[in-house]
């Protein structure tokens, strides 16, 4: 992906579908990968965003501390509570911020008495306006159960000849008990890319980033290995 084949980032390759790169413009994709290698150099943004995350992530219903270095101290928090607080600290981004820290991986957490602490790697994404407040929507309209704030906000995004593939990666159901894995998140978004790709979509190149953030908060919560109440992480975490 990129190019990229050293350190964490170069990693990360190994979470995206093949078919994610064919529904980008090269151009797009182009300019897109160099911004997050460069989010991987750029500190001081970084830092940045951190300062703007961290009154979000350390309240209720996040509980996320953000942290230099995890140390070695053993992991005191249970898997649901942990998948509650992750699950919590992605949507939170989404909802509240231009910009979000991208590495959600498990190693990258510890659970502590007081809190979840987080020590994730400078790689962070910039949205605009309009993909960021389309994927608000999109979010929005599925857990609300807001039908026309879904299906105009896929036809924003250009995801409207997937829908039926997106609300099955969602969770069918009232996603109180959802389990994750990294196979079925490949499968799934894989072929959600395959179908914009042959209706001949374009897709907005904000979708690198969320791809990997995605990628990364699958990866942790595959990990875990319990069902997860995700329609109650939204509640909690998403303005009214």
């Amino acid at each position: 992906m990129f190019g990229l084949s050293v350190g964490d980032l170069g990693r990360l390759k190994d979470f995206a579908s093949p078919s994610f790169f064919e529904v980008l413009p090269a151009r797009a994709l182009w300019t897109e990968g160099r911004k997050l290698l460069a989010s991987r150099r750029d500190r001081e943004g970084f830092d940045a965003l951190l300062e703007q995350l961290r009154p979000i992530a350390s309240g209720p219903p996040v509980g996320v501390e953000l942290v230099d270095q995890l140390g070695e101290s053993s992991d005191e928090l249970g898997p649901r509570a942990r998948g509650a607080s992750v699950l919590a600290l992605y949507f939170a981004q989404l909802a509240h911020l231009d910009a979000a820290a991208l590495d959600l991986r498990h190693a990258h957490f510890r659970g502590s008495p007081t809190a979840l602490l987080w020590a994730p790697q400078p790689l962070f994404a910039r949205w605009s306006p309009e993909f960021i407040e389309g994927i608000r929507d999109l979010y929005a309209g599925f857990y609300r159960d807001d039908d026309a704030r879904f299906h105009g906000a896929a036809e924003r995004l250009k995801l409207t000849p997937a829908l039926d593939l997106f609300v099955k990666h969602f969770g069918e159901g009232d996603q109180r008990n959802v389990t994750f894995e990294m196979e079925t998140f490949k499968d799934s978004f894989h072929a959600i890319f395959v179908r914009c790709k042959d209706a001949g979509e374009t897709l907005d190149p904000g979708f690198i980033g969320l791809g990997i953030m995605l990628s990364t908060l699958y990866e942790h919560l595959s990990t875990l290995g319990v069902p997860l109440d995700v329609r109650a992480a939204f509640e909690a975490a998403w303005p009214s």
